[in-house]
């Protein structure tokens, strides 16, 4: 393990029926084996000038890494939600990123907040 925990967290992936045909998040049943996690979501923002409107506007997204090996149980689209805060997060991005002298290997996610 290379990154800092800043929390806790939650990995949600299904979805139910909501009971009008349409599916909605089910944030109520974690992924198996990630139910409390070590992890770390750091919030990044950036502010971005569009030249063809002259207008400005802030895009917002959150890096999460995990252990390395968790990574076979993630998937796009998935939710992370930060136990301590109660964010959630949506998967955008899978990475493994390798770092240090002896190749540990953390697990990055971009996410897009919710």
């Amino acid at each position: 393990m290379t990154f800092m925990a800043t929390c806790r967290a939650a990995v949600y992936g299904a979805t139910i029926d909501n009971g009008l045909g349409d599916a909605i998040d089910d944030n109520d049943t974690p992924v198996e084996g990630l139910e409390d996690v070590r992890a770390s979501l750091i919030e990044k923002s950036r502010k971005l000038f569009d030249a063809t409107t002259g207008a400005s506007r802030t895009v917002r997204w959150c890096v999460a890494r995990f252990d390395a090996h968790l990574a076979p149980l993630f998937a796009e689209g998935y939710r992370i939600k930060d136990l301590r805060s109660g964010k959630i997060y949506v998967i955008d991005e899978l990475t493994v990123d390798v770092h240090g002298l002896a190749s540990n290997a953390d697990f990055v996610l971009d996410t897009r907040i919710l």
